[in-house]
């Protein structure tokens, strides 16, 4: 891929790295544009997308998958990335997608639109979903915040075993793994600057 990009004289390469290196290196490097491929690291993949997304200088963030991964590309476009790109087409149509991409524009190849037919590139909601009440926002802004259950528990007058409790249930109703993934949403919904604010 590397190749591709730097046949074109506008286009550099500033790393390329593991997906587990991603995030430290955009932090470190500030691209414009970062490709990620779903490949055997899918879950990690997507992880790291959410967290590139929300760097203080986000690049833009763009998938490359095969007609295998429609699921997978839903979840992604749902999340915030701008293109989807087959990861074995010809060089010339990934070499023009690339300069679609880092010219603002968003990309999904017609194969994979139609492994995905439900997908849409969309830039991620802002608005704290109506199924979230109020505790649970509150909720959210702790660990946000990244407060331990303890914490958490001194602050909105609960007992420790109920935390725990609601922890779970507004993990589940977010669709996220574990808190470090609910920071995000915290995040992306504008509660911490919203909480630091009031």
């Amino acid at each position: 891929m590397r190749l591709i990009i730097e046949s074109d004289p506008v286009l550099t390469v500033v790393a390329d790295c593991p997906v587990d290196r991603a995030v430290e290196q955009a932090r470190a490097l500030q691209p414009d544009l970062v490709l990620l491929d779903l490949g055997r690291q899918a879950d990690a993949a997507l992880d790291t997308l959410l967290s590139l997304i929300y760097l203080p200088r986000a690049p833009r963030v763009a998938m490359l998958a095969t007609e295998e991964d429609g699921d997978l590309l839903n979840r992604a476009l749902r999340h915030g990335a701008v293109g989807c790109l087959r990861r074995n087409a010809p060089s010339g149509l990934l070499l023009d997608a690339v300069r679609v991409l880092t010219s603002g524009g968003t990309v999904v190849f017609p194969q994979l639109r139609s492994a995905a037919p439900a997908v849409a590139p969309e830039p991620p909601d802002r608005q704290v979903p109506a199924r979230l009440n109020a505790r649970e926002r509150e909720l959210l802004v702790c660990l946000g915040e990244g407060l331990s259950n303890a914490d958490i528990a001194e602050r909105l007058y609960l007992r420790p075993a109920t935390v725990k409790d609601y922890v779970s249930e507004l993990l589940a109703n977010l669709g996220v793994r574990n808190r470090t993934q609910a920071a995000v949403p915290a995040e992306r919904y504008g509660l911490l600057r919203a909480h630091a604010a009031a």
